[in-house]
């Protein structure tokens, strides 16, 4: 019968300062009869990373104050506000971005799908 043993590591994620999000990868194995060890599955956790944060004296209150009117945690509002502010500027980046094209194919007549494709399929 095979055994199954759980090998896990960690390794920083896509972040060069020191204090970067760290994943810890658990990969199960199963290790045969004749003692191979073979890949079953993994599962990729994050890990939080430690940090110290300053805060004005009013803007640590009102930190306070919105974590009790959610019901959370302070770390939990942080979280949630870093999340949108993150979403935010991608919207901000994809509508400039589609601005951007959307000028240049008005600027060719292209305004509807039917048009793209007719011009796709020039020569």
């Amino acid at each position: 019968m095979a055994r199954l043993l759980k090998i896990s590591a960690s390794k920083a994620a896509g972040s060069s300062d020191a204090e970067a999000y760290h994943f810890r990868t658990s990969l199960w194995t199963r290790v045969d009869l004749h003692g191979r060890i073979q890949a079953v599955g993994g599962v990729t956790m994050a890990t939080a990373a430690k940090r110290q944060l300053a805060l004005p004296a009013a803007l640590s209150k009102e930190l306070d104050r919105l974590a009790r009117r959610e019901g959370k945690s302070t770390v939990a509002v942080l979280q949630d506000l870093v999340s949108e502010n993150k979403h935010n500027r991608l919207e901000q980046e994809f509508g400039a971005i589609q601005g951007y094209w959307s000028k240049k194919a008005k600027a060719k007549g292209i305004l509807t799908a039917r048009d793209l494709l007719r011009y796709l399929a020039k020569p």
